[in-house]
């Protein structure tokens, strides 16, 4: 299985460094409308999706030499990917690329000579207003030309699925030991290391050296432990040890490489993966019982295969069920992904690399570590059920998307079981965007399943080839598609939103709406009973209050959404429901020293008579565009001034100063 960083640190790669924003920009800066594949609004991120795989194709192609192709053809030649994106609503772009050189349904590699030396791709975007279709014509090699119904094999994107079937699974409990429902784990006293006589287990009680520790502590190892890569535990155990999947080359020739000498005793623990009888278990669990800890229980993250195998054996502890049988009941058979499975699908559905590849590797035991086989289709239907919070409900899927623990990386954050990123360099307003990932990798086949919930989207790329396509597919598509959508959700904020807003009658209360200089939702100005309460704002929010001169010079008085409606429905009146806003003073500065660039931002600001003086409430009229704002603390209720009333008022003024009215 890859590093489930690896593919990240490109992705942070993908701009140049900038100055850091440290001003506590929030996010989300705008809402999200309904996106389906027909809406014009998306016209221009597909445009720009297309454009993206297009020339990378092309520069792929021919950034080779011609003696270089002869010896190494180019990564798409020898690659078939298929990349999707969706909304919470419907699967919006795709884009699928067959590889010129296909391995043979048999999975057996062959040697280029035998391919020719013509090579080509074939690809084929889909998706409303498609710029591009080059569709790939028969191939030679037993070749298939991929489409959403393609299978790839999805490797550690399978962890999401065992992390969710425990989710939804009643009387789970996070913070219980695994000892509780694994008990064979659990060390006696009596007991040491085979072949070591220690009989020390560590765990020193008060007062004593609490760093010796000559056995895993699986008291203290709770199944939060296991899907947060929090356990301590070994990566791998009796799977993928370099003794088991050497390539047949340096069969016997290890010692070339720097590694000792065989012996009768060095094998890799009961050998061939491929089986599903290769282990029972209970040597599973000796073997991994016996092993030594890389950190104590919940001190630092490390990727482990053996924490999702355990958790796969507790399901089966708590259901009674097979693990294959809780995933198809839970997960796959309700959301209807009907090509995800465990159960290798035929040769002809698959997309089969022509170079070594794990198209038939697997058994039961890695199963809910990186067993499942999958297709975009599905991938992007399991990753709307996510968006949509269909399984677990809004409350659940939040806590779920947060991260449980930090990674050596600045940008780069573990959860359960994602992989998270957090990247300011996207953006107009350099905000902080969170890409909540899972990658996956067996030889051959490299994926990723990526969720954005601040712009609602969710992104799968599955390739069956070359390792490099996957890091260079999730950088250019991540970064097109992060740019493009914050710039389509910032035009469509300023068409639905931005508008200058006033009390009826006598009182001189208004606020202006409009698109900041650097993005986002911001009030331009805004009045309160004929005072600038944007400065007035400033002072009584800055310590001491009411006492310093503060003004709103060099700030900007940004507005974020808070995700949530406050009302009640009513079908005869579109007003009925409010979306709740704040208000947030940015003072933007560039990160220069130690702490400069800490950031804790807050959406609650003072109150006045109980209320939060930050708060706003918008309210959508039939159109869809803001009609009313309500600002509970100022006991105020602003309604859109229409073009005519500006064009009235406006002549007003020049009226006054003539002296004329």
């Amino acid at each position: 299985m890859i590093s489930p960083f690896r593919t990240l640190l490109s992705l942070f790669l993908l701009f140049p460094t900038l100055s850091l924003s440290i001003s506590c920009i929030p996010n989300p800066a705008y809402t999200v409308p309904p996106l389906q594949a027909s809406d014009p609004l998306l016209t221009p991120l597909r445009a720009a999706l297309d454009a993206t795989i297009r020339d990378l194709l092309v520069l792929d192609a021919r950034t080779r030499t011609e003696e270089e192709q002869q010896s190494q053809p180019s990564w798409a030649n020898v690659t078939s990917f298929s990349v999707a994106v969706t909304t919470r609503e419907e699967k919006v772009w795709e884009w699928h690329h067959s590889a010129a050189v296909q391995g043979h349904g048999s999975c057996e590699a062959r040697s280029m000579e035998e391919h020719g030396d013509e090579l080509w791709e074939g690809s084929e975007s889909r998706g409303e207003g498609a710029g591009f279709s080059g569709r790939a014509r028969a191939q030679r090699c037993g070749g298939k030309v991929v489409d959403g119904s393609t299978v790839y094999r999805i490797a550690s994107c399978t962890k999401v699925f065992t992390v969710l079937a425990l989710l939804l699974q009643e009387g789970a409990k996070w913070d219980d030991p695994v000892t509780k429902w694994i008990p064979e784990l659990r060390w006696d006293r009596s007991e040491s290391v085979p072949g070591e006589g220690i009989e020390d287990l560590g765990g020193a009680g008060q007062g004593e050296d609490q760093t010796i520790m000559n056995h895993v502590q699986w008291d203290s190892i709770t199944l939060r432990s296991l899907a947060s890569q929090l356990s301590g535990l070994a990566r791998d155990y009796a799977t993928f040890d370099i003794l088991d999947r050497v390539p047949e080359p340096w069969s016997g020739r290890l010692e070339e490489l720097g590694f000792p000498p065989l012996d009768e005793n060095d094998d890799t623990p009961f050998g061939n993966n491929t089986s599903d009888k290769d282990m029972s278990q209970e040597d599973f669990l000796n073997g991994v019982k016996n092993q030594h800890p890389i950190f104590a229980p919940d001190y630092q993250s490390s990727y482990s295969n053996t924490n999702f195998i355990l958790l796969g054996m507790v399901l089966e502890k708590m259901t009674g069920q097979k693990y294959a049988d809780i995933i198809a009941e839970r997960i796959t058979g309700p959301l209807g992904l009907n090509r995800t499975t465990f159960k290798k699908p035929s040769n002809e559905d698959g997309a089969i690399p022509a170079g070594p590849n794990d198209w038939n590797f697997g058994n039961e035991r890695i199963g809910p570590t990186g067993g499942l086989y999958s297709t975009t289709d599905d991938t992007t239907t399991f990753l709307r059920s996510l968006l949509r919070s269909e399984q677990l409900g809004l409350e659940t899927t939040n806590k779920w998307l947060h991260v449980q623990s930090g990674s050596p990386g600045l940008a780069g954050f573990y959860g359960m079981p994602w992989e998270i990123f957090r990247t300011s360099q996207v953006t107009s307003d350099n905000r902080t965007i969170t890409i909540v990932t899972k990658s996956g990798g067996l030889v051959g086949y490299y994926s990723q399943i990526a969720l954005i919930p601040e712009f609602g989207l969710g992104v799968s790329i599955l390739t069956a080839g070359n390792q490099d396509a996957l890091a260079t597919l999730e950088r250019k598509v991540h970064g097109v598609l992060l740019t493009t959508i914050d710039q389509i959700l910032q035009q469509h904020t300023e068409d639905t939103y931005t508008g200058t807003f006033a009390a009826r009658g006598d009182l001189n209360s208004s606020l202006d709406l409009g698109i900041g200089a650097t993005g986002g939702l911001e009030i331009k100005k805004w009045i309160s009973n004929g005072t600038d309460f944007l400065n007035a704002f400033a002072k009584v929010t800055t310590w001491p209050p009411f006492e310093t001169n503060s003004t709103m010079e060099g700030k900007q008085a940004r507005v974020w959404p808070m995700g949530i409606q406050r009302g009640r429905k009513d079908a005869t009146d579109p007003l009925a429901v409010g979306e709740v806003w704040r208000m947030h003073i940015l003072q933007l500065e560039t990160a220069s020293e130690v702490w400069t660039e800490f950031c804790m931002g807050d959406a609650d600001e003072r109150a006045f008579s109980g209320r939060t003086i930050n708060e706003l409430l918008l309210y959508k009229g039939a159109d869809g565009k803001v009609e009313k704002v309500k600002i509970p603390a100022l006991k105020v209720e602003l309604v859109r001034k229409k073009a005519l009333m500006e064009f009235i008022e406006g002549a007003k003024g020049v009226l006054e100063q003539f002296r004329l009215w």
